[in-house]
C-alpha cells in the first residue's frame, strides 16, 4: 500500500521552489550595487616633446614662438624664441610673475596675469599653441591644473551657440618637460631626459 502511494508521488510533475532563490537575489543586488565602485577620471591631455628636425621649420609666412613656463613654489616665470629673424622678439615674450604672499609655498599664482601675457602673444603669433612646461617637483596639483587651464583658454564676453561664456583659444597643447634649465636667450638646457625640445 505504501509502495503504491510512494509511486503515485513520482508519477506526478515536481515543481521547483523557487521562492528561497528569489529572495536571496533580492537581498544581494543591492549589496552588489553598493559595493560597486563608479570612477570619472578627469584627463588633461599632454604629450612629450617630439625632436624637430631643420627640414621641418615653418614656412617664414607662418612664423610662430616657442613658449616655456617654468612653474616655481614662488613664481611662473614665462620665456620663448621666435621662429622669426627679429631676435629682440625674444624679450617681448619674457614674463616673471610672483606668487602672492609666497610664505611658506602658500598663496595663489597670477595665472589671470598669465592669460593676459599670454592673449598678447597669441594675437601677435596666431599659429602658435604649444607651451613647454616645467613645473618644480613640490607643486601641488591643483594649482598644476588652474594653470594649465589658464594657458588653454580665456573667457571672453558673450555667450556661444550653446549658451555657455564664450572662450578664446591661447594655447591649447601644454607638453610637459624634463628640462632641467631655461637659459637666458629663451633656449633650453636638458638633464638627459629630452635632448632637443621645440
Amino acid at each position: 500500500m505504501l509502495d503504491r502511494w510512494r509511486d503515485a508521488r513520482a508519477d506526478k510533475d515536481q515543481e521547483l521552489d523557487l521562492i528561497p532563490v528569489m529572495n536571496l537575489m533580492v537581498t544581494l543586488i543591492p549589496f552588489l550595487l553598493l559595493g560597486a565602485a563608479f570612477y570619472h577620471l578627469g584627463v588633461i591631455p599632454t604629450s612629450l616633446p617630439n625632436n624637430v628636425s631643420a627640414s621641418d621649420s615653418p614656412p617664414a609666412t607662418e612664423i610662430k614662438v616657442n613658449l616655456i613656463l617654468a612653474i616655481t613654489a614662488t613664481e611662473l616665470a614665462l620665456t620663448g624664441t621666435v621662429t622669426g629673424p627679429d631676435p629682440d622678439e625674444n624679450e617681448t615674450i619674457k614674463q616673471t610673475l610672483k606668487k602672492t604672499f609666497p610664505i611658506q609655498g602658500k598663496g595663489k599664482y597670477d595665472t589671470v596675469g598669465l592669460q593676459v601675457h599670454l592673449e598678447g602673444i597669441k594675437d601677435k603669433y596666431p599659429k602658435s599653441d604649444t607651451v613647454l612646461v616645467k613645473p618644480e617637483e613640490q607643486i601641488k596639483y591643483e594649482a598644476l591644473v588652474s594653470i594649465l587651464d589658464a594657458i588653454r583658454d580665456k573667457e571672453t564676453k558673450g555667450l556661444d551657440k550653446d549658451g555657455n561664456p564664450a572662450r578664446k583659444a591661447l594655447f591649447p597643447v601644454a607638453v610637459f618637460t624634463t628640462l632641467n634649465k631655461v637659459l637666458p636667450d629663451g633656449g633650453v638646457e636638458g638633464d638627459g631626459g629630452v635632448e632637443d625640445a621645440p
